[in-house]
């Protein structure tokens, strides 16, 4: 008798030690009826495990295998970083699929440079198991045309019609949302930059540094971008001795013919590019010129063009929007709303900031 009791001592403590499912039975049964019982309601972020093991007195490794339990028999859904959360009633059928996310990006980037590509990357971020997919459907695709079987989510990173006309979508279970695009209807989500706030605070970096003439090329006298600098020196027209209009979608060459004229007659002491495509010919510009960056010219970009430092070797500014975060954070956003329609209209506006680039400051 003696030896059978210690015998089975010893089973228990060794059950015990490896996590049997009699040591996590009792707290995967309390939770699953407080799920079933909408003590814990859909949405609700479950207790943290640390609370768990002092509560039921067992291990936190005896804490996370329940939790893997309640997420296997689909009554909750993990969120790296955030926790679990309980799902909605029909939330387990939807987690077990693969979500597609359509991305309208140009399909010829220089990866980790240009503007698509930092996108790319934040949603990839999102989008790199089995819960999501991304697609990329180009710039030039036919939005109306898309159908839900084809993508369930839309993140617009190029789109220059009716917000209105984009209900077309909506109404045929497409969830979309704006990426640096700002609207006012309640049922359209977007992530975005003030353009007009950042691009007045990068006129201001210049200003706040003593310069006055400060040059500039715009196309839109009515964009956010160009508005900005505008408002930032308190004008109401842009300075024709030493500002440019342009025309968009033009070779390189007529943007460096074009800034070196004003440079040369205009004679600013610093220049704001309103677009990182301006920042190769500014740097043509200024080398016919023969002239020194920063020392006779500063210069900031609305765009991040920190990569150009490996090439010209010059010192410049420009503005940083968060491009990986807002991507990452629109995926998600959009496998949320997929996996349960009723949670709120992501409406989210992002800071940039401004970035100096100096010698020995950038790295690949």
């Amino acid at each position: 008798m003696y030896d059978n009791m210690n015998n089975a001592t010893l089973i228990k403590k060794t059950a015990v030690r490896k996590n049997s499912p009699v040591v996590y039975a009792g707290l995967v049964r309390d939770l699953s009826e407080q799920i079933k019982g909408d003590v814990l309601p859909p949405g609700a972020q479950m207790p943290s495990e640390n609370l768990l093991t002092e509560q039921y007195g067992i291990s936190r490794s005896s804490v996370r295998m329940a939790l893997n339990e309640l997420e296997k028999s689909g009554l909750i859904i993990k969120r790296p970083g955030k926790g679990s959360f309980v799902c909605d009633r029909f939330e387990s059928e939807k987690i077990t699929r693969t979500i597609n996310i359509g991305l309208n990006c140009s399909f010829e980037i220089v990866s980790g440079r240009w503007y698509d590509a930092m996108v790319i990357d934040g949603v990839s971020s999102t989008c790199n198991g089995d819960r999501c997919r991304t697609n990329i459907i180009g710039r030039a695709a036919n939005i109306a045309e898309l159908k839900k079987n084809y993508i369930e989510g839309l993140i617009l990173t190029q789109y220059n019609g009716r917000f209105e006309d984009l209900s077309v979508l909506t109404d045929s279970g497409i969830e979309v949302i704006l990426f640096n695009r700002i609207t006012t209807l309640e049922n359209l989500a977007y992530v975005a930059v003030n353009y007009h706030r950042e691009a007045m605070e990068a006129v201001r970096f210049l200003r706040d540094r003593g310069h006055q003439r400060i040059g500039t090329a715009f196309v839109d006298t009515n964009g956010f971008r160009d508005r900005g600098y505008l408002d930032a020196l308190g004008l109401t027209e842009f300075p024709s001795e030493y500002t440019i209009q342009i025309e968009s979608v033009q070779a390189d060459e007529y943007y460096t013919e074009k800034i070196e004229k004003c440079l040369r007659d205009g004679s600013p002491t610093a220049f704001y590019l309103t677009n990182g495509s301006l920042a190769i010919p500014f740097f043509n510009a200024v080398e016919r010129l023969k002239l020194r960056v920063p020392e006779d010219i500063e210069m900031i970009c609305f765009d991040d063009i920190a990569y150009l430092y490996q090439i010209y070797k010059k010192s410049f500014s420009y503005v940083k929007m968060p491009l990986k975060t807002m991507g990452s954070e629109a995926a998600e956003y959009l496998c949320r709303k997929i996996e349960n329609p009723s949670i709120p209209v992501m409406k989210k506006l992002y800071r940039a900031e401004i970035v100096t680039v100096r010698k020995g400051d950038y790295q690949n």
